[in-house]
């Protein structure tokens, strides 16, 4: 008989002259290096944070000193007009009067917005009367009011109208103004 051979031989694990440092060695090292290297991680990130802070004030710094602007004085903002004067989109706030209201810009508080204007259609050119013309503005206002916040995303609770009255359609004004408050 031959001798016998291991074909995994070339594969097994023969102990080296020069086993390298034990384990004991390797922990005790590595201790010393803990204890001896500076923290360079900790220090980085103290950085890292101290110049985040200073890059955020200095970023917020315009935004902190801004002044608010200047508003004028009430009676210099607004002014007493007619409401059919406004606009579509114009704010007022009301002065309690008949016709009468204050235009303000929309930005500071008002009591509504001029959502639709136009003229009322007439049959013959004569006067309704007053309750057809309401029924008429008030139809109309409600539709305007319902397309202005479904496309304006403002969510207004109310509504109203002017609409002319006897006096104002004999003088061939026939304009009704919604808003919404």
């Amino acid at each position: 008989m031959g001798t016998r051979r291991n074909p995994f031989a070339a594969l097994a694990w023969e102990p080296r002259a020069n086993p390298g440092p034990d384990l004991t060695s390797v922990i005790e090292t590595a201790k010393r290096r803990l204890t001896t290297r500076r923290p360079t991680f900790l220090i980085a990130l103290i950085a890292v944070v101290g110049l985040s802070a200073v890059l955020a004030a200095l970023v917020s710094l315009p935004l902190l000193t801004r002044r608010p602007p200047s508003t004028p004085a009430p009676a210099a903002r607004s002014k007493s007009v007619d409401i059919s004067e406004l606009n579509v989109g114009d704010c007022y706030a009301e002065d309690y009067s008949d016709e009468t209201v204050a235009a303000t810009p929309c930005r500071d508080n008002y009591d509504g917005v001029v959502t639709w204007k136009g003229d009322m259609p007439s049959e013959g050119g004569s006067f309704p009367g007053d309750d057809r013309v309401d029924v008429w503005a008030e139809a109309r206002c409600r539709e305007v009011f319902t397309q202005h916040n479904a496309t304006t995303g403002q969510n207004y609770a109310d509504f109203s109208w002017w609409t002319p009255d006897r006096q104002t359609w004999d003088r061939g004004d026939h304009s009704v103004v919604c808003d919404a408050r």
